[in-house]
This record gives C-alpha cells, sequence and structure tokens, in this order.
C-alpha cells in the first residue's frame, strides 16, 4: 500500500496555542513520512470555507483530532467535519487519531473502537496538558501519530537527507 498524501487536523479556535503546538511537534515527522497537513488556517481570503472543508476532508487519507472539551462543543466540528471524518474512515479505511489535549468527554465519540494519544510508557492515556511539562505530551502524541501512519499503511520514512521538497506544514 502507498502511503497518504494529506492529513487533515481538526480542532477548535478556542484552542488555537494547542493546535500550534501540536502542528510544530507533528512538522518533522510529516516531512519524513512525506505528508502534506492540511488546517482549516490554509483557508484563502474568498475561498468558500464550507465547501474547502468538505474537499480537504475528502483529500485526507490520515484525521488527527485535538480532543477538547471545547472540540465538542464545536456545533461544527459535531455536526459537519466528525461525520464526514468518520465515513471517511468507514468507507476508504482512513486513519482517525485523537489527541486528548484536556481531559473531556472522549470516550462516547472514541473510547469503543479508536486508541487515543498521548499514552504513557506503560500505556495508560495521560491528557497533554496533565503531562509536568505539556511540550513531552506533545512529543509523545507526535510520535505515536508517526509510528501509528507507518503502521496502517505500512511505509517507512524518508530519509531525513532525501532531497524532495518539503510538505508545507
Amino acid at each position: 500500500m502507498s502511503g497518504p498524501e494529506q492529513c487533515f487536523l481538526s480542532y477548535s479556535h478556542a484552542d488555537h496555542a494547542a493546535f500550534e503546538r501540536l502542528r510544530v511537534h507533528l512538522t518533522g515527522y510529516t516531512h519524513l513520512l512525506n505528508l502534506r497537513v492540511w488546517h482549516d488556517r490554509r483557508i484563502q481570503a474568498g475561498d468558500y470555507w464550507n465547501h474547502r472543508i468538505e474537499a480537504e476532508i475528502e483529500r485526507s487519507q490520515v484525521f488527527v483530532l485535538l480532543a477538547t472539551a471545547d472540540f465538542f462543543a464545536s456545533d461544527y466540528i459535531l455536526t459537519k467535519e466528525w461525520p464526514a471524518i468518520q465515513a471517511r474512515h468507514r468507507g476508504s479505511g482512513a486513519l482517525v487519531m485523537p489527541v486528548i489535549y484536556r481531559r473531556c468527554g472522549w470516550m462516547g465519540f472514541f473510547g469503543s473502537y479508536i486508541q487515543v494519544v498521548p499514552t504513557t510508557h506503560d500505556g495508560r492515556l495521560k491528557p497533554v496538558a496533565d503531562w509536568p511539562k505539556p511540550e513531552n505530551g506533545f512529543a509523545e502524541a507526535a510520535k505515536a501519530i508517526s509510528d501509528g501512519i507507518q503502521d496502517w499503511f505500512g511505509i517507512k520514512p524518508r530519509s531525513p537527507f532525501a532531497a524532495t521538497a518539503r510538505p508545507t506544514p
């Protein structure tokens, strides 16, 4: 199986600072996996944002969800993005990887069938914000996402010295 081409990063705008930290931690891995990351900050002036988001979900093979209470309080995420992401997961086998940033009601959405991250070395979920140094939680989540993508798609990262153009984070 060939590797994925695009990762869709879903988050609540209330969690913008956490989104930025997760995006930064993912950048090195997405470069090595030759994976483009798309998020709604890429919407340009004049774009029809709902249409653009729908098109990018359809184009993506990997979905990273930054889960917080604000994420689950977003009507747009719950009524538009999440159903479309679930359909991609069921229909084409897209990979869905929730990152639990703060304690929230994630069990009802992912608890029975999707592994969430980050976890401690003994396999227990520990939300990023609960790590003594949240940067370590983001680092663990990004590593788990990279490992998950490699396993799901049966791919290996390219050499960090590869001469190909770097995907835009």
